[in-house]
């Protein structure tokens, strides 16, 4: 019964708007019947018909001059579509950042912002799966912009640890989309940042380190060995601890050309600290030109 009495509240709130609301305001009258729509849709598990429901209360909320509220049911309409419509989920969490955004509530647009990032990576792995190169790439670059949002109006609000940590998203996206050179500039920045705070700057190792890793994946092993210098310089601490050794290493390895030992000085460095997914696929790319130039090599040889 539930989907039946949505569409009876629906035709109610209609019918409301079309009336003169003499004696009271037709706009509130017929929100009213709209929420109750938006519940009985949900319900019945009517997400499609829930959302287009809370998107007539936003319409009823502005024309009373109500944009937090508005604001609330871009949410509504965007959780019931994160149920069947990723992209028009985002395009809901949009319209609910530019209400906050008007009325200053930073933190809130910040919080949607990452919504949308992290709706935009799902989005991204479930078409990386089916083989859809160019929209997962598209959406990797959506979210990439959502996140970089997000953290700089996190910053704006000296909420210094949860843009960090936005960041270190969008610099792991930079990272996967081959911008290394942008990657590890944004990685040095988080952890330059860290270092100002007590409570922040024993994550810098972890920053300097990613940011390392970018530098090889460059196949650039001067830079490797100027940002390492310049890590040691910014951060004492950094000196001697073993993932400077490690990038030291593996730049080494680099060098020679020898795959066998760059890969054992991963697995070293493995076997006592787990590298994660995402540092393991950044190092086979580093692995993978090692046995480029060695192949280049070999062909040259031939001829």
């Amino acid at each position: 019964m539930s989907a039946e009495e949505g569409d009876e509240y629906m035709k109610k709130a209609e019918k409301k708007l079309e009336g003169w609301g003499l004696f009271s305001n037709k706009y509130e009258d017929a929100l009213e019947y709209f929420e109750k729509a938006a519940t009985q849709y949900k319900l019945a598990k009517r997400w499609r018909e829930s959302a287009a429901a809370w998107d007539r209360c936003a319409e009823m909320q502005m024309k009373t001059d109500n944009p937090h509220e508005a604001a609330s049911s871009n949410i509504e309409a965007a959780t019931m579509l994160k149920k069947c419509d990723r992209g028009g989920a985002a395009e809901r969490y949009k319209k609910a950042v530019g209400h906050y955004l008007g009325l200053n509530r930073l933190s809130m647009a910040a919080k949607f912002h990452k919504e949308v990032g992290d709706l935009c990576i799902e989005g991204a792995e479930e078409a990386q799966a089916k083989g859809e190169e160019k929209e997962a790439a598209a959406m990797r670059q959506d979210a990439l912009e959502a996140y970089l949002a997000a953290a700089d109006l996190y910053d704006t609000e000296e909420q210094t640890s949860t843009s960090n940590g936005l960041k270190q998203k969008a610099a792991e996206l930079l990272g996967e989309g081959r911008e290394y050179v942008q990657a590890a500039e944004l990685l040095e920045r988080v952890g330059r940042d860290a270092l100002k705070s007590n409570l922040l700057k024993f994550g810098a190792k972890e920053h300097f380190f990613k940011a390392g890793i970018m530098a090889l994946c460059t196949g650039d092993t001067v830079r490797v060995s100027n940002a390492v210098d310049k890590y040691c310089g910014w951060d004492p601490a950094f000196e001697g601890t073993r993932e400077c050794d490690l990038l030291r290493d593996l730049k080494d390895a680099f060098d020679l050309e020898d795959a066998p030992q760059f890969a054992t000085k991963a697995k070293e460095f493995n076997d006592l600290s787990r590298l994660d997914a995402w540092k393991t696929s950044m190092l086979l790319r580093v692995r993978q030109l090692i046995d480029d130039k060695a192949t280049q090599a070999e062909e040259e040889d031939l001829l």
